[in-house]
């Protein structure tokens, strides 16, 4: 195109409009070449180390943002640095996608985001490992990620992977959720063979935490039909560990024999913070041996035991229990079948001045009695417990069936009137507020009337 404008402008007799910067330097042309074959060039062969040190440093910026975003992660992960280029490549890969990228869970990097997202699609896709050559992908792959994924979310894989495999190569890995399992999108429901954790994943699973997972602080392992047998030998690995901090077993099939386990490992836990327990078939027994374990355990703060078995007996042995308990601050009791036995150690355990617990759900439980007079009185205790309460900062009694009007609302209210009058700020309820909202209505139209009755008064002629 260059040598065109220059014949034209010569043979119209016409001064030639080139310049320096029209004409590319052997260094520009260079950098073009490298970016365009980076996956050749990355590491610059052939040019002597000194002169590589000297040169490539300045010029590494250019190279980066002309090279192309969809390079394999084998050639990137040790040669690119650069943000912006792995923000492009975000952006390039997953566009248009239901897959989005949040670097807030990522720990603010876009590389990270990149290398775990990308080894989470890759895992999915996998449709077998039984060739040497699958496995030596795959092998690759975690070799060039393992530095840069803290965090893995295993879910709806094709074929059974070894999680101890996978685990063995990520050493910095500190989140780990496994659903073994597929969405029933498609797939014939009939198939249970494809649905939940087996005998042999659970020994693989608990295997590799206790060898692999050196910094896993996080163990989500939800929906995978989870029973006693299947978590006896996830608990092997479990007990072993010395890093989590999270442990999420919910939405499983656990039972009292399961949670016996549980408690042993909550009684010598040190530094477990969260427990997710919700939706399993924890009954009476279980819940004895965990408001048990709960009298040793010094780190428990959460603790999530909703939609399960607790009946009313379970409800009271466990809140006389715990308030010997002053580390546990959240907890969640919701949709069980706690009753008036619990309403009256609920009123014991709130009412005691050492009580640490800042947030307590229990929603969706049966406080209603036949009797009115019984009623009243379950309402009374909860009442008395909740004004004594110092610690309490959210409530939800909601869906209690009582029979008394209001009843929820107004037990909720009082944890809201302390907290207000803790800082000294008036309280007023919704109806309170309503109602001077209509005063302030009426006394605005009221003095509108006067207005315009005395503006009339001085207008009209004698």
């Amino acid at each position: 195109m260059l040598a065109k404008q220059i014949f034209l402008s010569r043979a119209q007799n016409k001064p030639q409009q080139t310049s320096k910067i029209e004409f590319p330097t052997l260094l520009d042309l260079a950098i073009e070449q490298v970016a365009l074959n980076f996956d050749l060039y990355s590491q610059l062969p052939g040019i002597p180390e000194k002169i590589k040190h000297q040169v490539f440093p300045l010029h590494q910026d250019q190279i980066i943002s002309k090279a192309p975003k969809t390079l394999p992660v084998t050639i990137t992960y040790n040669s690119i640095e650069d943000e912006n280029y792995w923000k492009q490549a975000c952006e390039t890969k997953w566009k248009g996608t239901h897959r989005t990228i949040n670097i807030c869970r990522h720990s603010y990097s876009y590389k990270i985001a990149y290398m775990e997202n990308f080894l989470e699609e890759y895992i999915k896709s996998i449709k077998s490992l039984e060739s040497q050559q699958e496995k030596d992908e795959l092998q690759a792959i975690l070799k060039a990620v393992n530095n840069w994924v803290y965090s893995l979310n295993i879910s709806q894989t094709q074929c059974n992977i070894d999680i101890g495999f996978l685990c063995q190569y990520l050493p910095c890995l500190q989140n780990l959720t496994v659903i073994y399992g597929v969405k029933t999108t498609g797939i014939d429901q009939t198939r249970k063979e494809i649905l939940g954790m087996k005998l042999s994943q659970a020994a693989e699973l608990g295997e590799a935490i206790s060898k692999h997972c050196r910094n896993l602080q996080s163990l989500s392992l939800p929906s995978n039909l989870i029973d006693d047998d299947l978590l006896r030998l996830l608990m092997t690995g479990i007990n072993l560990d010395i890093s989590i901090i999270e442990l999420n077993l919910s939405h499983n099939k656990i039972g009292d024999q399961g949670v016996i386990r549980i408690a042993k490992y909550l009684m010598r836990s040190e530094i477990l913070l969260k427990l997710d327990l919700s939706n399993n078939a924890i009954g009476l027994v279980g819940s004895k041996n965990l408001a048990y374990a709960l009298l040793f355990n010094k780190s428990l703060e959460h603790l999530n035991l909703s939609l399960n078995s607790f009946n009313d007996i379970a409800g009271a042995n466990f809140f006389s229990k715990l308030s010997q308990n002053k580390s546990i601050q959240h907890l969640n009791l919701s949709a069980n079948q706690l009753g008036s036995l619990t309403a009256e150690m609920l009123e014991v355990y709130l009412s005691d001045s050492s009580c640490t617990l800042q947030s307590l759900n229990i929603s969706n439980n049966n406080f209603s009695e036949n009797n009115d007079n019984k009623d009243k009185n379950i309402y009374e205790k909860l009442k008395t417990g909740l004004t004594k309460n110092t610690s309490l900062i959210h409530f939800d009694i909601s869906h209690s069936k009582f029979k008394r009007n209001n009843a929820e609302k107004e037990l909720q209210d009082i944890i809201v009137q302390s907290r207000l009058k803790q800082r000294k700020i008036p309280f007023v309820s919704k109806e309170e507020f309503e109602q001077q909202q209509a005063q302030n209505k009426l006394k605005k139209e009221k003095l509108e009337k006067t207005k315009t009755k005395q503006v009339e008064e001085v207008i009209s002629p004698q």
